[in-house]
């Protein structure tokens, strides 16, 4: 069963970037993004209606997942709440993918040079803690799958969700940052 979600996280990893890719980069490249700077909207309203966008559908994607997963309980005797902690992990790991690739998004005219440079930093964040000898070395702070086993495991950490909802808002502030300064520069 964990392993469902495991695999999981590697189709996130490859199919996040390709989802946000476009997002910004696309709005640069068409030249739209002007127009939609100039809407009565303001640029973290901008960039939250993407990053929401993105989560409904990673949130229909982990849904899914977890029918799939909870529907073997006809079966056999699943711990249910193992199960929903994977899931919290999968839909947490979503975000942090989606608020990175957003602003990878945003740091291009190209959408596959963002898809590319997310898909890196993705993966560089995943396997960080593979190079740390120490467990305690600071490099696991970052890794994104150690703060994501604890939950795979079914230990729901609030130290570990915290990380998650912090990467992703530092990733969707830094990219309104970007916005503001490519609006200021005209």
């Amino acid at each position: 069963m964990p392993q469902a979600f495991g695999v999981a996280v590697l189709v996130l990893l490859t199919a996040v970037p390709l989802l946000t890719m476009r997002l910004i980069a696309e709005e640069r490249k068409s030249q739209t993004l002007v127009f939609l700077m100039s809407a009565p909207v303001s640029l973290l309203e901008i960039v939250l209606g993407k990053f929401v966008g993105v989560m409904v559908f990673m949130s229909v994607v982990v849904g899914l997942l977890l029918a799939m997963t909870l529907s073997m309980n006809v079966a056999t005797d699943l711990d249910n709440a193992h199960v929903l902690t994977n899931a919290l992990g999968m839909w947490l790991m979503a975000a942090a993918f989606s608020a990175l690739g957003i602003f990878m998004s945003s740091l291009t005219q190209q959408p596959i040079i963002a898809a590319i440079l997310s898909f890196i930093a993705l993966l560089g964040l995943i396997i960080i803690n593979s190079f740390a000898a120490d467990p305690d070395s600071p490099l696991n702070y970052f890794s994104l799958m150690g703060h994501f086993e604890p939950l795979s495991n079914g230990m729901l950490n609030t130290a570990d969700i915290a990380y998650f909802i912090l990467f992703a808002a530092t990733f969707l502030v830094l990219t309104v940052r970007r916005l503001d300064a490519d609006r200021l520069r005209g």
